[in-house]
């Protein structure tokens, strides 16, 4: 019996072939099996091959053949230069490097014609202390121990800094969340994924699912100004990562875990979510085929059952795999596309698209999907609650009203309502008794005991 795939980067046992290239890619992480696949992805600003790391593994996060005219719904964002403080603390560095250049070549010309180079090494000292503490600010590596060294490498190095510091701030590190914590309310979800980057050292062996889609948010570097309202944006970032996560995570089982749920675990802001969504901030590129995907149902998959039944505290061993007679509820299944919590209006998921802009300004589109985030576990929830409730196995009460809340509360964030979809499953249920011969009331009477 052959050996299953497993990705070397997150541990995901889903691979899909990128239709862009004809490589076999991991559906976690995107990590590319295919060594002889042509790159065309978009250029990485964050690169993190340098000095001392092992070479970074190819991920194809999404082609560049964008459509670039402006079409209806876009939105044309300009992105402000950095602020000047930055650009001169910038220059001050670059001085100091050619400064100290300057100073070697002179101590080298001296020391080859017998003078005393004594006050020559205290001034380049002098000039190295200065610049490191210009370049630091209290952080490693970010200048090195070479005084020749170039500026772009720094620029690498306090690109990775940054990364490393989002990807502990989305796991709240900073606050006192310990890894054991992340475990339990995290790890839970999917224990085989890798979430959190592998270290040797100093070194990152293995990127870890959050810090690659870091890696390929292709997002502005800094707050754009809406040129029709000429108002500067502000995009939650926290938010917006967990958005695309979950986008992420949703298309490669069809159905990953509860919205609700999932906002408590990774302490996302609700409030800050309805932002999002009611006035289309922009998320990353690499949600545009996971959710075009999540609309085009062409199979089952039972992650989510075993995900549903492990979590809730029953043996995901003994339910049975999605029966013949399953299916998604197509009258309701528009309704359940996420939404702002509490309100009807339908909303879309919006992205950035950089601009190829002939003037000096940074510029880009935001774009809305043409589709929806359907909440694709809402209808396997209810299978799951009624293969539990069938079975009568230790605690399937409990494990059952657990679903149903759960349930209810992701309907919060949809337009479909809890008697629509009691009774869409109360009718899917007593009109296949024939099928699965189960004499047993539908799950949802649970509700009203």
């Amino acid at each position: 019996m052959s050996k299953k795939k497993t990705c070397d980067e997150c541990g995901s046992q889903s691979f899909v072939m990128n239709p862009n290239n004809g490589a076999t890619e991991c559906a976690s992480c995107g990590l590319e099996k295919n060594d002889n696949a042509y790159d065309n992805s978009l250029p990485r600003e964050l690169n993190t091959d340098h000095i001392n790391q092992p070479a970074p593994r190819s991920r194809i996060p999404m082609p560049i053949n964008f459509n670039q005219e402006i079409q209806e719904g876009d939105r044309i964002w300009t992105i402000p230069p950095p602020k000047k403080g930055r650009i001169t603390n910038k220059q001050k560095i670059i001085d100091k490097i050619k400064e100290i250049e300057k100073e070697i070549k002179i101590l080298e010309k001296e020391s080859s014609n017998g003078g005393d180079s004594k006050d020559r090494l205290q001034k380049i000292d002098q000039l190295y202390d200065e610049g490191r503490k210009l370049a630091n600010f209290g952080r490693d590596n970010v200048w090195d121990e070479d005084p020749n060294k170039n500026i772009s490498d720094w620029k690498k190095n306090l690109s990775e800094w940054r990364l490393n510091d989002q990807t502990k701030r989305f796991f709240n590190l900073y606050s006192g969340v310990s890894e054991a914590e992340i475990n339990k309310k995290i790890k839970e979800l999917d224990p085989n994924l890798k979430w959190l980057p592998e270290l040797e050292g100093k070194i990152i062996t293995k990127q870890g699912f959050i810090r690659s889609a870091l890696c390929h948010s292709h997002l502005p570097p800094r707050s754009p100004i809406d040129e029709q309202t000429k108002k500067r944006i502000e995009t939650p970032h926290h938010e917006r990562l967990g958005l695309e996560i979950y986008c992420l995570l949703s298309e490669r089982d069809r159905g990953f875990w509860f919205f609700s749920d999932f906002i408590k675990r990774f302490r996302l802001n609700p409030k800050d979510i309805n932002k999002i969504l009611s006035q289309g901030l922009p998320l990353s590129i690499q949600i545009i085929h996971p959710v075009e995907n999540i609309n085009i149902i062409t199979e089952h998959k039972r992650c989510f059952v075993d995900r549903c039944a492990r979590i809730v505290g029953y043996p995901d061993d003994e339910l049975p795999d999605l029966h013949f007679w399953f299916e998604y509820p197509d009258e309701l299944m528009n309704k359940l596309k996420l939404r702002v919590k509490g309100e009807d209006l339908e909303v879309k998921l919006h992205y950035w698209i950089p601009l190829d802009s002939p003037s000096q300004k940074e510029r880009g589109i935001v774009r809305p999907h043409r589709c929806g985030l359907k909440l694709l576990h809402i209808p396997l929830a209810y299978f799951t609650a009624q293969e539990i409730w069938c079975r009568r196995g230790d605690g399937f009460r409990d494990s059952c009203v657990k679903i149903l809340k759960l349930i209810e509360e992701d309907l919060e964030w949809c337009s479909a309502t809890v008697v629509e979809m009691d009774s869409w499953w109360d009718k899917l249920w007593e009109s296949n008794r024939i099928h699965h011969g189960d004499k047993s009331l539908s799950v949802t009477k649970l509700r009203h005991k």
